[in-house]
């Protein structure tokens, strides 16, 4: 079984794990407020799991806009279209050959505990490779065993199709909502700042 599958399935079942918060449980911020990204923001992750993977994930440049408050004060801010990116640049300790990069709507959420982390967010379904592929055409749907594989690897094979795609169905209940990226960079907030409109 490829490393790239394994990749597929670990983030699919991050993505469907991840916390959907619902835009219409949300109400709008109290005040008007924007944050400008002079510049790309770009942070790659340390290796992930056991396989030796690495993702890398991009906040564009531009304007942020204010466009919706939780319950304990916190902020997400939206950002241009597409403005979050993401993409796997290493699978199984080997640099990936051919990039794929994920264009998804999203921004940015400031919590209202200035201690606390800004964390990267997007909204669920809205992603496509920057080719112009629609993210969920691109994820396979089944496996077949390679010839002359043990009976014991085309099961396990199998099974983790299976579960990838009953986890694309769990997952697809959360179309439309927001959700944090698995991955977080520690450093985002120092290189924002919020102002008011």
């Amino acid at each position: 079984m490829s490393f790239r599958l394994l990749a597929i399935v670990a983030l699919a079942f991050q993505l469907v794990a991840c916390s959907a918060v619902d835009p219409a449980s949300l109400k709008k911020p109290a005040q008007a407020q924007s944050i400008d990204l002079p510049q790309n923001f770009v942070y790659v992750t340390p290796v992930v799991g056991m396989v030796g993977n690495k993702f890398k994930y991009e906040l564009l440049s531009g304007k942020y806009v204010a466009q919706l408050a939780d319950a304990d004060g916190g902020t997400y801010f939206r950002g241009p279209e597409g403005s979050v990116r993401m993409s796997q640049v290493q699978e199984g300790g080997k640099p990936v050959a051919e990039e794929r990069v994920r264009s998804i709507e999203g921004g940015i959420y400031m919590p209202a505990n200035p201690a606390d982390p800004a964390r990267m967010w997007i909204i669920y379904g809205t992603g496509k490779y920057v080719d112009g592929m629609p993210v969920e055409n691109a994820l396979p749907i089944a496996v077949t065993a390679a010839p002359g594989a043990s009976p014991v690897m085309a099961g396990l094979g199998a099974g983790l199709a299976a579960g990838l795609v009953n986890a694309m169905i769990a997952a697809d209940t959360d179309r439309g909502k927001m959700i944090f990226t698995a991955h977080q960079a520690p450093d985002l907030r120092s290189v924002i700042t919020v102002r008011n409109d």
